[in-house]
């Protein structure tokens, strides 16, 4: 059993909507639709009565025989100044935790270099006396040779 297609969408009158789909399922035309629908255009900003971006109303002015307010400094100076100097402090010495830590880094791969070196060296040492009972190394670029210099010979 095959199922059914979808239901076809009934041609839409050209001057009503503007749009006109034939043999088209009805889901199609929908989307369609609310597609076209979302693309209308909003006013533009300054044509609307009310905006976010646009204050809506001016300041307040002063009178003209009041001069303007100062604004006093808060009582806090002495607070702000000695949570400045804590906030610095506590940067320090941090800055100088990170570079003891890096310092011990440094001496610990140091270290590992060093070890190695030596290691090197100790194992450079034990092949130099070995070196006069290991047997000489024949190279196979050497018997190629001599067999076909003895075959020109023959």
């Amino acid at each position: 059993m095959r199922p059914e297609p979808p239901p076809k969408a009934k041609p839409i009158e050209k001057e009503k909507d503007c749009i006109l789909f034939s043999n088209s399922p009805i889901e199609d035309v929908n989307h369609a639709k609310s597609f076209w629908k979302s693309l209308t255009l909003q006013p533009p900003l300054e044509s609307r009565l009310v905006s976010a971006d646009i204050r809506q109303r001016l300041r307040i002015a002063t009178p003209p025989n009041k001069p303007p307010k100062k604004t006093r400094r808060s009582t806090t100076t002495w607070e702000e100044t000695k949570t400045a100097v804590f906030l610095h402090n506590a940067y320090q010495q941090d800055k100088k935790e990170v570079k003891q830590k890096y310092r011990q880094l440094m001496l610990q791969r140091e270290a590992a270099l060093n070890l190695l070196h030596k290691q090197r060296l100790e194992r450079l040492q034990k092949e130099l006396i070995s070196l006069p009972y290991k047997p000489a190394q024949k190279t196979f670029d050497n018997k190629i040779e001599e067999d076909y210099i003895s075959d020109e010979l023959e």
